[in-house]
């Protein structure tokens, strides 16, 4: 009897080591956590009067990926597509403080900027919404741009956004 019982149980947790495995080695671990699953479209609706455009405020490698991040996370997320531009209105801005300021004088983040801290603001510029995401250096913006669109994964407003 003991001898029948040792090969189904052998064989069941093959079976079930298996499966778990075929899994994991379907997943190549290329996006780790950057994925951007699609939202649900309730959850969409709060994100319906987001900006239309990315405008980039230097040329920098890691602030073009930071930008390119974004588009990406927004995209996938969202189910819209982003353009570029130069012009700061309807955008999502990002730049460090001082070449945001050359766009918008105004820009004053609550408090000092720390190195690769980062500031998110939702503010209206000329009648329309844009987000501001900046920092001291381009790395911070790079890690803004991860903290908006984690916002944005988890559902959270950012129509009044400031922190």
């Amino acid at each position: 009897m003991k001898c029948v019982r040792l090969p189904i149980l052998l064989l069941a947790a093959w079976a079930c080591l298996s499966s778990m495995l075929g899994d994991a080695w379907g997943e190549s671990g290329a996006e780790a956590w950057l994925r951007y699953a699609p939202l649900n479209p309730q959850t969409g609706k709060l994100y319906r009067n987001v900006p239309a455009k990315i405008v980039l405020r230097g040329d920098s490698l890691v602030l073009r990926t930071a930008g390119q991040e974004l588009a990406r996370g927004i995209e996938q997320m969202l189910g819209r597509s982003f353009g570029t531009g130069s012009v700061a209105q309807d955008a999502f801005l990002l730049g460090t403080l001082p070449d945001l300021r050359t766009l918008e004088p105004e820009v004053k983040p609550p408090q000092a900027l720390k190195p690769d801290g980062f500031w998110l603001k939702a503010i209206r510029l000329q009648g329309t919404p844009c987000v501001i995401i900046t920092a001291a250096n381009d790395r911070g913006v790079l890690y803004g741009v991860f903290a908006l669109l984690g916002k944005v994964a988890r559902g959270e407003s950012i129509g009044a956004l400031d922190e």
